[in-house]
């Protein structure tokens, strides 16, 4: 009798044992052992949300960014950079910038380094080879001056140069983009077509089209603008009527072609769409008229100091505070970043 009832103790020990392995505990964890199967979920789970954050943040590629806009007033009038006096070349005290496109970043997120590397009357023929613009710098070789010439993005602007032919731009152009790849193989370069180009017609807006078959994304804020001011195009649900003034400074008789704090904004923020991909509706830009960050943002210093030839008026101002028609300009701006129009000339 003891030993069927040892026998029956030791049978249910074993069925014990057995069952107890059959159960849904997990085994525990050793060390050593692979992640578990919740484990590796939630670590998929951290790597989808890492991936939807950098989807829904477009800006983050341009975190930790250097950045430089290369040309002349035309880039610096409407302070998508601000204004450095000709004489200043050192690259130290030209980086730092915190024009328009710096603050744009800023407002998105991103934490960048901007360099304004642009000289009144400065060709890029002035900035890549020998100075010949005058302004005290005949015979300067501003390059030297670029110490580092890595950058992640690189932003050329041309003169107006009515007289130029489209060789000697695409020349231009290509000297410039081979400096700064020399640098870094990886820097994206852009080229900013500003409104003169089509106020004028000048002859060698077909350049356009060779500089972007070499890998140069070009910005055509200039056509917008010249559009807008002709009639070509109306700004969507504008609150007010646009002319020259709305977009370009009338100081004297012989300054009425710069660009204003509005085109100045359009620059920046079609500079910025270009790197990010992001729509310019919706996007921040009350900063362009605070003069907390900037004195150069005083809309109404500004306006004193720029339109005063034959007593000008502008409603530059009242466009920065229409909400229509500061979208509407934003709907175009993303119109013209994706129409690539200088492929017809």
């Amino acid at each position: 009798m003891k030993k069927i009832i040892s026998h029956f103790l030791i049978l249910a020990l074993v069925l014990s044992l057995f069952c107890g392995c059959q159960s849904g505990n997990p085994p525990t964890k050793t060390e050593g052992n692979p992640l578990s199967s919740q484990d590796s979920a939630e670590t998929e789970g951290k790597t989808e949300e890492k991936t939807e954050e950098s989807q829904t943040n477009p800006a983050s590629v341009l975190d930790g960014k250097k950045v430089i806009f290369v040309g002349n007033s035309y880039t610096y009038y409407g302070n998508c950079v601000i204004t450095k006096d000709v004489s200043v070349k050192k690259q130290s005290q030209r980086q730092n910038d915190k024009g328009y496109f710096y603050q744009i970043c800023k407002a998105n997120g991103a934490n960048v380094n901007v360099t304004n590397w642009t000289f009144a009357s400065h060709g890029l023929s002035d900035l890549f080879q020998s100075c010949a613009a005058g302004k005290s710098c005949n015979g300067a070789d501003h390059k030297s001056d670029l110490t580092d010439p890595v950058y992640d993005y690189v932003f050329l602007q041309e003169r107006s140069g009515e007289d130029f032919t489209s060789q000697f731009v695409v020349e231009n152009v290509e000297r410039a983009a081979e400096f700064f790849r020399g640098a870094n193989p990886n820097v994206k370069i852009f080229f900013l077509a500003q409104s003169r180009l089509y106020e004028w017609q000048v002859g060698w807006m077909k350049a356009l089209k060779e500089i972007s078959e070499k890998g140069v994304t070009v910005l055509e804020w200039g056509a917008l603008v010249e559009d807008v001011i002709d009639g070509k195009v109306q700004v969507p649900g504008s609150t007010t009527a646009y002319n020259r003034n709305s977009f370009v400074i009338k100081q004297s008789k012989d300054d009425g072609y710069h660009p204003n704090m509005l085109s100045g904004y359009i620059t920046a923020q079609m500079a910025y769409c270009a790197i990010t991909g992001e729509s310019a509706v919706g996007q921040d830009y009350a900063f362009c008229t605070n003069a907390s960050l900037q004195s150069a943002f005083n809309i109404t210093n500004y306006i004193s100091k720029y339109y005063k030839y034959q007593n000008a008026v502008t409603n530059m101002k009242e466009i920065f505070q229409s909400p229509a028609d500061m979208k509407g300009l934003q709907e175009l701006m993303d119109q013209y970043l994706a129409s690539e129009a200088y492929k017809s000339y």
